[in-house]
This record gives C-alpha cells, sequence and structure tokens, in this order.
C-alpha cells in the first residue's frame, strides 16, 4: 500500500471519528474540539499503519476511536485528585468496541485502556462522563480503586440500563419482513447495549432472538425466537450492508441467544 493511500484511510477514519486531521510530512496531527479546550496529538503514519493491521474496516474505525478515546480524555493538573470509583460510579457506561482499539488509544497515550471481553473479539471500554470529556477508564485507574472487575461492570450495566429506560420504547423496523428491534438512541452506547440483552428483555432472553451490532451505535433484535434458512440468510446480508456503510462499522456477524447463551449464527 502506497503512502498515499494510508494518508487516504486515515484521513476518512479519523474525520469520521470526529477528528480533525492534518499531515506534516510523514506525521499524522490530530486535533479535537477549539480554543481553549482544543487539544491536539501526533503520530507517525508508519505507527497508524501498525495499529490498523491488516486494515479491515473494524480494525480501521476501531484504532480512529481508540484514538478519539484517548484525545478526548481530560488530562489532570497536578492540582487535580483522582476520580474515586464512587464517584466514577454513578457516571460510567461500557462502550462495546472492536479488537484494534487499544492500539489506538496507544498511538496518543501510555496509558492502557481497562477492557473487558464481550464476545467474538469484541471488548467492553469505559467511559466516565466529566465536563471537560468522556474519561477513558484506565488499568491504571482501577489498580488505584482496587476493585474487582465485576462491580465495575455492575455499575456499568446499571447506569446503561438507566440511561435506556429513560428513553422512548425501541422502534420496530422491518427488513425483508424480518421485524426487529432497534436501539439506536444516539448516545454513542447503542452496540454497548448488547451486553445487557437479559436485562432490556429477561423473557425474550429466556426465549432467544438473533441480534447484530453491525456498527457502534446501532443494536438490532429479531422479534421472532427462531428465524428459517431463508430469513437467516437475508438477515445476514442485511447486517453485512449496514456493516460496510457505517461510520464506525463494528462487527459483521449475526449472533443468536439460544439457551441464555451467545454464539454466531
Amino acid at each position: 500500500m502506497s503512502q498515499i493511500e494510508q494518508k487516504q484511510i486515515a484521513q476518512e477514519a479519523l474525520t469520521k471519528a470526529g477528528l480533525s486531521v492534518l499531515f506534516k510530512k510523514e506525521q499524522i496531527q490530530v486535533s479535537l474540539g477549539g480554543a481553549l479546550r482544543r487539544r491536539v496529538g501526533q503520530f507517525s503514519i508508519f505507527d497508524f499503519q501498525e495499529a490498523i493491521g491488516d486494515g479491515d474496516l473494524a480494525s480501521v474505525a476501531s484504532v480512529a476511536r481508540g484514538i478519539y478515546a484517548a484525545l478526548n480524555t481530560p488530562i489532570l493538573s497536578k492540582s487535580d485528585t483522582p476520580i474515586s470509583f464512587r464517584e466514577a460510579a454513578a457516571v460510567i457506561s461500557p462502550s462495546l468496541e472492536s479488537g484494534r482499539f487499544a492500539a489506538g488509544v496507544g498511538l496518543l497515550s501510555d496509558e492502557k485502556p481497562y477492557l473487558l471481553p464481550f464476545f467474538d473479539g469484541m471488548k467492553c471500554a469505559y467511559f466516565i462522563e466529566q465536563n471537560t470529556g468522556n474519561k477513558l477508564l484506565n488499568v491504571s485507574d482501577v489498580t488505584r480503586w482496587n476493585m474487582h472487575s465485576e462491580r465495575i461492570e455492575k455499575a456499568a450495566a446499571s447506569i446503561l440500563y438507566h440511561r435506556t429506560a429513560y428513553w422512548r420504547e425501541p422502534e420496530s423496523i422491518s427488513l425483508d419482513d424480518i421485524t426487529l428491534i432497534r436501539y439506536k438512541i444516539g448516545d454513542g452506547f447503542d452496540a454497548a447495549r448488547a451486553t445487557i440483552l437479559e436485562e432490556l428483555d429477561f423473557h425474550r432472553w429466556r426465549a432467544g432472538f438473533y441480534f447484530a451490532v453491525p456498527d457502534s451505535d446501532t443494536l438490532w433484535i429479531t422479534k421472532k425466537h427462531e428465524l428459517n434458512e431463508k430469513e437467516q440468510f437475508l438477515l445476514q446480508k442485511r447486517v453485512e450492508n449496514a456493516f460496510n456503510q457505517a461510520e464506525a462499522p463494528l462487527s459483521r456477524a449475526l449472533y443468536r441467544v439460544h439457551n441464555q447463551e451467545i454464539s454466531r449464527a
């Protein structure tokens, strides 16, 4: 791949992630915000290329989201007190990310993001809402808290559930005569609602269904408990199309909940 092609890929992905981009020879400068709140970071085109690996759509988007998360994390001044778990527990939310997210964070930060596995290579990152930006939860934060991962996971799931409950009823859409429940609230955490499927609808969870997270801010759930071969094929194609057209593609797979366990369909 030529350097021109590398720059085109970086430009598109970073812009879609919400960053301003400037190329300086073999360096990529990214910025976020304006005036006094403007934050700037820089890394080489070669490091970006290494971070995205084979360069598939999900990997590139994941790296860009990691870069954005690192840049959007507020920087503590010497007089600032690090946030406590008690403070964070009221404003923490999970975000479902693809496998290269940490590599993106690493381009701008020495801090390792705190990630918990979900399914199929996807991981949960955690964001703490603050006035000056969404702080990405790091391993060093959790070490300082001396807190078990289950408590962090449950606190974030609780916040996400209550955020969902305050929203209107999820909309029903029809794709190829397959009726889906679509969560697309637009708060940035819609795909992460796949981590609380049991809490969203316990009876549906027990009966079984299919779901998809084609991008980082979309969750589809089938109303039918079972799909025949044709329906499954058509829905899989729809998921792939949505994935290919997404600004932040996450997974092209169709998943199934059966016997209260998740698998690839």
